[in-house]
Formats: structure tokens, C-alpha cells, sequence
């Protein structure tokens, strides 16, 4: 009964947090509204852990510092429809049926990462010894950032 119970409110939640997320079309970002989130929109890319993190800290999007999303972070755009989840339609940029990484690490040893299908709301592990590559789609924090339709701002707090 708890697990029931704590499941729907944990949809309850991701619905309606999905709802307020914003693109910029201009830098191919788009912003969650309440957790100060920006997540990369471009071209996803195919890579290993080790290169997605040196991706995304290298990445030069309206000079934001850029890192590989943590396991709720990456969830967070995923919707609840009525009998299926799927990434937010805010997002252009999703290759469907693929996985995306995370570096949020599970307790197990063998598989550290967690894997997040954001076509569909699945959850997997990334096993350890698998030297597969997965999507990556970079996340930065903008809470000292003013974003409008045409600009960026940091601003020093």
C-alpha cells in the first residue's frame, strides 16, 4: 500500500513539473521553470560516460557550465500520459527508443549508473563492464541566470 501511494504522487509530481518547462529556440535550451534547470536541446550525442562528461563540462551554450545530468534531473522531463510516459513535446531534439545517460550511481557495484529511456519513461542500469555508448543530453544550473526570448544574463549574486 505505501509503495502504491508514494508511486502516484511520485507521477503526480513529474506531471506537473513537466508542464513547466520553456524552450529557447534561439540557443536550444529549454528551462524548467521551478528547478532552475536548463537542459541542452541540440543534437544529442552518442558517447561513453567518461566522454559524456568531458562533453558536456566542454559545451558552449550561452556560456552556461554545462555537466551530465543526475538521475532526477534527466526524470524530471518525463511525463505521465494516461497509460504511458514520454519525454516532454518541449524537447525537439530526443532520439527515441534510446538511452540516455545519467550520473546519478545506483548502490550496485556492478552497474553504477543509472540509463533513463526518455522516449518512454523506462529506467535501466549501465552495467560497469559494458563499453556501450549512450545519448547524453546536458543539464546547467541557471539560478543566477536571467533568461528571455533573446538573451542570457548571469548575474553575480
Amino acid at each position: 500500500m505505501f509503495h502504491r501511494l508514494s508511486i502516484v504522487i511520485l507521477i503526480l509530481t513529474i506531471s506537473i513539473s513537466a508542464t513547466n518547462l520553456v524552450r529557447f529556440n534561439s540557443f536550444n535550451i529549454v528551462k524548467d521553470l521551478d528547478k532552475n534547470i536548463a537542459y541542452q536541446d541540440s543534437e544529442s550525442k552518442l558517447l561513453k560516460m567518461e566522454e559524456a562528461i568531458e562533453y558536456c563540462s566542454n559545451l558552449k551554450i550561452a556560456g552556461l557550465n554545462w555537466k551530465v545530468p543526475t538521475f532526477n534531473e534527466l526524470f524530471n522531463i518525463i511525463e505521465q500520459k494516461a497509460n504511458y510516459k514520454t519525454v516532454s513535446k518541449v524537447f525537439t531534439n530526443i532520439e527515441s527508443d534510446n538511452w540516455y545517460l545519467s550520473l546519478t550511481e545506483h548502490n550496485d557495484i556492478e552497474r553504477p549508473f543509472w540509463l533513463i529511456g526518455l522516449a518512454n519513461g523506462e529506467v535501466s542500469f549501465l552495467d560497469r563492464k559494458i563499453e556501450n555508448s549512450f545519448y547524453v543530453k546536458c543539464v546547467a544550473d541557471i539560478s543566477n541566470c536571467i533568461l528571455d526570448v533573446e538573451n542570457i544574463t548571469i548575474v553575480e549574486k
